[in-house]
């Protein structure tokens, strides 16, 4: 993670940055932590290193006449090796006053990313949950007054289209507990990732051959080329979120369809707007197959689930043995 230089952190557009920050930070690893004093020595630290980091980085240090109140000269080691209220009688009453309000709202942001849910997953029966989704549909909005599909093409949907939603469903998935359900505003951050990691949305015709293919295909996807580390629980989170989205039929799946082309529909780079359209084409032909024969559509997508629900039983066992094997060696 990048931090700010030293001319961010004294400018007034700084508050955007602390935002940014706690979002990004929380959503990849502090959500599950206390703000204890632990956490606030560490947030103490990396305000010290900040002046180590525009100096390597060769920044142009226009303020270097001006003291360095909180910081003076101190080396990197000098300040790892002092204490919390040692770094606090450097910064000063107004930075930590400051400071304070920062962790404070990094602990109602980590409030609520503990109460997040996604959409294709029942809420908390708490009364908490309750209050906070109260008259909410957590299902999004799906697109309507589509044209047919004549509109758009003459030649018959191959098969693989069916195997391809796989694709589509398993990255919006991804992306979407990635970002705590806010991919629209994170588009322009994942948007070049899922071009390197689908291949249906890529700039040739592609159709997987079948439904496993696409589930191995988007994992070793994920696996050899997300910067992210996907563990075993997360994978199987992933195949179980799959899972639940194909039970909600053809209606959940038009929904993530529309909420995927929309996110990406925002962004005006080419390459964005191109998998917006390969998407939009996906609504499309889902919403014709259901409109011509609703029935087909929800069995071929129970199928599906079963398929995943296979394969995941599958994996589950091939661990279970490994793991057997390991013990016995051990």
């Amino acid at each position: 993670m990048l931090y700010c230089s030293l001319a961010c952190y004294k400018s007034p557009n700084h508050d955007e940055c602390v935002k940014r920050f706690a979002g990004e930070s929380l959503a990849q690893s502090l959500h599950n932590e206390r703000a204890d004093e632990a956490s606030k020595q560490q947030m103490l630290e990396i305000l010290g290193r900040i002046r180590n980091l525009d100096i390597q980085a060769g920044a142009q240090e226009d303020e270097a006449d001006e003291p360095l109140g909180f910081l003076g000269e101190l080396r990197p080691e000098e300040i790892e090796a002092m204490s919390a209220e040692e770094l606090y009688s450097r910064i000063g009453p107004e930075e930590v006053k400051r400071f304070e309000e920062n962790i404070s709202k990094e602990e109602q942001l980590r409030n609520i990313l503990k109460q997040w849910k996604p959409w294709w997953t029942p809420l908390l029966k708490s009364e908490e949950d309750l209050v906070l989704f109260q008259g909410k549909d957590p299902v999004p909005q799906r697109l309507f007054d589509l044209p047919p599909l004549s509109s758009l093409t003459k030649e018959r949907s191959p098969e693989g289209l069916w195997n391809n939603l796989l694709d589509l469903l398993y990255f919006y998935i991804y992306f979407t507990r990635r970002h705590f359900g806010d991919i629209a505003a994170q588009a322009s951050h994942w948007a070049t990732e899922l071009e390197q990691f689908s291949q249906v949305l890529g700039p040739t015709k592609f159709a997987h051959e079948s439904g496993l293919h696409a589930l191995r295909s988007s994992e070793t996807k994920l696996l050899l080329e997300s910067d992210e580390f996907l563990s075993d629980p997360k994978r199987t989170q992933l195949l179980e979120d799959v899972i639940s989205v194909l039970r909600g039929g053809s209606e959940w799946m038009l929904s993530m369809l529309s909420d995927f082309y929309s996110a990406l529909n925002e962004l005006e780079d080419p390459k964005s707007s191109f998998m917006a359209k390969k998407l939009y084409f996906y609504n499309v032909w889902l919403a014709d197959q259901a409109a011509n024969d609703y029935q087909m559509v929800e069995a071929m997508l129970h199928s599906m689930a079963l398929v995943v629900s296979d394969y995941l039983q599958q994996r589950k066992q091939d661990a279970s043995k490994t793991n057997s094997v390991d013990n016995d060696i051990k």
